[in-house]
């Protein structure tokens, strides 16, 4: 999974191993919680949009 350092904005690829540790952000340094696999990316359902009006004829 990828995520960004919410400190410096860098992309930051961690495996499943690391999801809800604490890692240190590569470029600025600080200590960050890599985000829960509950919290991923694709895990959250899609908003669902309401049914478009009905067609006047």
């Amino acid at each position: 999974m990828k995520f960004a350092c919410p400190d410096c904005g860098q992309h930051i690829d961690a495996g499943r191993e690391l999801f809800g540790e604490l890692v240190e952000c590569p470029i600025c340094g600080k200590i960050m919680q890599v985000p829960d696999l509950k919290n991923a990316p694709g895990d959250i359902p899609p908003k669902r949009l309401p049914p478009p009006p009905p067609v006047r004829t």
